[in-house]
């Protein structure tokens, strides 16, 4: 399976110590050539933290499947801001790769938990990424978790993905 992540946005309100970007020059990934997407199986679109454009991302998103014929899109995020615009963005998504980074993050993983049982969106893919420390949660079948996740130095790059920035459609700092 062939894999493209697209850096939306270097912006986030995180400022995680251990931070994967940290490890990157992001300014010189390749910038998106949106040719060739049909090429790859999947596309993620990451960050920093990507719902902080969630306007943008609903403008972008039927594009990419334009350009893409159709091949799903998930969001990384870790977005702690409000549940509506991760519930919002998941109904035009393919689904989302959810992070829990401490254990502040546990109180709104619940409201959207809670969020996707009511809007009954259990047919998207949801992955739960659960950093070591975050213990006794309940989590519903309808996430797919990895668990006790701990920081990796330099974050290498899974094989047979491919890693770019956005171009011209978010401010892209």
């Amino acid at each position: 399976m062939r894999t493209i992540r697209i850096l939306v946005t270097k912006k986030c309100t995180r400022s995680c110590a251990w931070c994967c970007n940290k490890d990157w020059n992001l300014d010189e990934l390749p910038k998106l050539d949106y040719r060739k997407l049909s090429e790859f199986d999947e596309i993620i679109l990451t960050g920093g933290e990507p719902l902080l454009y969630f306007t943008q991302l609903v403008e972008i998103i039927p594009l990419i499947k334009r350009f893409s014929k159709g091949k799903p899109i998930y969001i990384y995020t870790a977005y702690t801001h409000d549940v509506e615009t991760i519930i919002d963005i998941l109904k035009i998504a393919d689904g989302i790769t959810y992070t829990l980074h401490g254990k502040e993050d546990v109180f709104i993983y619940r409201k959207l938990t809670a969020g996707i049982e009511k809007e009954k969106l259990y047919a998207k893919s949801l992955r739960l990424n659960v950093f070591e420390g975050i213990n006794g949660i309940e989590v519903p079948e309808f996430w797919k978790v990895k668990d006790n996740i701990k920081w990796l130095k330099d974050c290498p790059l899974p094989k047979n993905e491919t890693f770019v920035r956005l171009n011209n459609l978010l401010e892209y700092n």
